[in-house]
């Protein structure tokens, strides 16, 4: 749902971007016009933006450790940064375990 405030404020713009079919679909719901909307998805750069050339290094037989993945987009209101924080708060790098981003 778009909160009344920020829907009002969203009425009175001449063009609104956004990056997903979701967003376009939920906007217009919202009495959006969709001639008003333009989908410009998230671009992705392969040059700059690539799987690692190699592996994570495999654990000592019988010993993996725990792992916890982040998987999303980094901008400050995902709040990477605090994920990071209390990883190295809570874990001590003596201890098995892993955080992947």
């Amino acid at each position: 749902r778009i909160p009344a405030e920020r829907l009002r404020v969203l009425r009175t713009l001449p063009e609104i971007w956004v990056p997903t079919r979701w967003q376009h679909a939920l906007f217009v719901r919202h009495g959006i016009r969709p001639e008003r909307l333009r989908l410009l998805p998230l671009g992705h750069d392969p040059a700059r933006f690539f799987p690692a050339s190699t592996p994570l290094p495999a654990p000592a037989p019988g010993v993996r450790p725990f792992r916890f993945l982040f998987v999303g987009k980094w901008e400050a209101r995902k709040g990477i940064t605090r994920l990071i924080e209390a990883f190295a708060r809570e874990f001590d790098p003596s201890e098995n375990v892993e955080l992947l981003l």
